[in-house]
Parts: C-alpha cells; structure tokens; sequence
C-alpha cells in the first residue's frame, strides 16, 4: 500500500479545503488574529495527541532544535503569508502556486544532503511547473450574455473572468510554499530518526503560538 502517498494527497485535500474556508473569513477576521487562532487549535490537537501517545517522553534535546527551526519558518512565518495570500489572491491560486513546495524541497534536499533527483521526480516538477504557468498565464474566459437579435459574435466578444493575479497575491504564495519546503527540510533529521509525528508537529506549532 502506497501510506505515505495517501497522506500526502490527503493533506493536499486538508490544504485546499482550508484555504477555501479561510478565504470566506475575508474581511471578518485579522489575518494576525485568525494565524493566532489556527495554529493555537493546532497546538492543542498535537499536545494533546503527544501526551496521550507518549511522544513526550522519547524527545531528545537536539531534536528539538530541529524541530523548533522548522516551526519558524514552516509555521510562524508560512502559514503568516499563506493566510494573506489568500485573503489577496484568493483559495483558487493560493492552492495552486502552493504546490510549488514539492520543487523547492526537492531541490533544497539536492542542494542540503546531496539527494538524487530521479528522472520521475524531475518529470513530475516539470509538469508542476507547466500546470502553474498554464492556469496563471491563461486566464479563464466566457462569453457574455447575448441578447436576443444581437449581432454581436461570441468569439469576438470573450472577456475574461475576474481581475488578473495580483504580483503580491502570487509572491506570497511563492514565499509561503517556499517557507514550507525549507520547514520540511529542517525537520527531516529529527523525523528521520523517529520522533512521534505528533509530538513534532506540537513543538513546531508550540513556537509559532509563542511567535503569535
């Protein structure tokens, strides 16, 4: 059974579902507020989990570094730009350009540890990367609303859907998928030598309600 690919494209779904929520929180809530809100949620998930697995107790002093690095720039500072993106750019493009953090940690791990990037894996950052700029530099269009007897020819009259991506808006996704790649990359060690997932997840969002 493919276990690690299922977590994977169920935190996918978990992202995209969340950034759809956050987005309807537009204009309701402070963007420093809802960070706060979230990760503190998140906090007392994982602890919680954490004491109740036992994860506390096999922590080791330098994994904790590791792990609190990761947080800052993962949690603290991500999931920041990850929530003003999407109150700038919306879900629909935030979600998108946030795949980017598969490349970024990919060539980060070749870059860091000497990893080997496989021709698969450059195939499929290259499709990543055809998809991204594809669905940004194409913009979504429809006809508009022809009136009865109107001369006027649908293929002449296409106009696009919506304001085109704002600079800002994509920035702060490329930035936020780049904090997220380079949290993953310092919290590698410590998960590779079999630290408790949730205990993990407590330290690094424990520091960013702290950061908060």
């Amino acid at each position: 059974m493919f276990v690690s690919e299922a977590f994977a494209l169920s935190s996918a779904v978990c992202i995209a579902l969340s950034s759809m929520f956050i987005n309807e929180l537009n204009g309701r809530v402070p963007l420093l507020r809802l960070a706060r809100w979230q990760i503190t949620a998140g906090f007392v998930i994982t602890a919680c989990a954490a004491l109740a697995l036992g994860g506390w107790r096999t922590l080791e002093s330098w994994q904790v570094w590791y792990l609190a690095a990761s947080g800052v720039f993962g949690i603290a500072i991500a999931s920041t730009t990850y929530f003003a993106a999407i109150y700038i750019a919306g879900p629909r493009l935030t979600a998108l350009l946030f795949s980017l953090a598969s490349p970024f940690a990919l060539i980060m791990g070749y870059v860091a540890f000497g990893e080997t990037i496989t021709g698969t894996q450059g195939l499929g950052v290259g499709l990543i990367l055809t998809g991204i700029i594809i669905a940004i530099g194409v913009r979504r269009r429809r006809p508009p609303a022809m009136m009865p007897f109107s001369d006027a020819q649908p293929n002449d009259s296409i106009v696009p859907v919506g304001p085109p991506p704002s600079l800002l808006g994509i920035s702060l996704v490329i930035l936020t998928a780049f904090g997220q790649a380079l949290g993953s990359l310092l919290a590698r060690p410590a998960m590779a030598s079999g630290v408790e997932p949730f205990t993990a997840m407590a330290i690094r969002s424990g520091l960013a309600v702290i950061f908060f």
